[in-house]
């Protein structure tokens, strides 16, 4: 990726606008400058990483229509948008039109979805990126993910036989991207649709290899003030606007608290809709 970046700006300047706004969310305390590698950067922060974006938006816009094959964009839209999630701007729950220009990633997807399964390497793992990111912000909408993925059929992608687990968790996604579909798409649902999906993901669960399993497994220690039992997976999926005891509410919402200042993940958003939801007192800072 650095090698490619030297050469194509708008890479670059894509790198440039993430990092100079996680670098700013992670370590800004209004009272010192952000420090990175031992070295401080006074001038970083949201003004820096906008600045960057629009020079990156700059080279991305084109009327070279060849240009939609071009890998490097691909990467360089794809990591546009991780700036939008880390602005929070995706949240629709919070009646927030998360719909700007970085929608052109669709664009490149589909254009190099094809190339991307023949050819692998940084164009595979930017589509598969940007797959997640446009599933993310659908389900967030509640609408289909407007992605052309017809190049995914008759693929190893779309099998069920043993793999990978790269390949295996592509799987999933795509299944997801089905659900949407399934959902919230024009053309009605019928009860054999509904029955292939559960079908699809019982066999997804019951022929993935061990290490999708939790790692380790142990129920809260209430003793401690613990509320949640521990499993170690690779990623964690919560409903929090399920949750009745205030005490499930409390940690839960000290784990949003603990990504926004440790990792820089804006969760504004999802702070306040959990907030509504819950009926807690707007007015009031949670004691936490």
């Amino acid at each position: 990726m650095p090698d490619r970046a030297a050469q194509c700006p708008a890479l670059l300047y894509a790198v440039y606008s993430a990092a100079a706004r996680h670098l700013g969310r992670w370590q800004s305390t209004g009272t010192r400058p952000v420090a990175f590698a031992g070295r401080h950067l006074p001038n970083l922060g949201d003004g820096m990483a906008l600045d960057y974006q629009s020079l990156c938006i700059s080279h991305l816009v084109s009327t070279d229509d060849a240009e939609i094959h071009n890998v490097d964009l691909l990467a360089a839209s794809v990591i546009l948008r991780l700036y939008e999630e880390f602005d929070g701007t995706t949240a629709a729950l919070a009646g927030v039109d998360g719909k700007t220009h970085l929608r052109g990633t669709q664009v490149f997807l589909n254009a190099q979805g094809h190339a991307a399964l023949r050819c692998g390497g940084l164009q595979l793992a930017a589509f598969w990126v940007g797959i997640r990111q446009e599933f993310h912000k659908a389900f967030l909408e509640q609408r289909v993910a407007e992605l052309d993925l017809s190049c995914c059929d008759g693929s190893v992608y779309r099998q069920l036989n043993s793999t990978d687990d790269a390949t295996w968790a592509n799987r999933v996604v795509l299944h997801c991207v089905d659900v949407l579909r399934y959902c919230y798409g024009e053309e009605g649902q019928t009860r054999w649709q509904y029955e292939e999906l559960c079908a699809y993901n019982q066999q997804w669960q019951a022929r993935t290899p061990p290490t999708f399993d939790p790692l380790y497994c142990r129920p809260p220690n209430t003793a401690k003030g613990e509320v949640f039992p521990v499993l170690w997976y690779l990623d964690d999926s919560i409903g929090g606007d399920r949750m009745t005891d205030r005490r499930e509410q409390e940690a839960l919402f000290d784990i949003l608290l603990k990504t926004e200042q440790i990792h820089g993940l804006t969760t504004t958003y999802a702070q306040n809709s959990l907030r509504a939801a819950w009926e807690w007192d707007t007015t009031v800072s949670p004691n936490i």
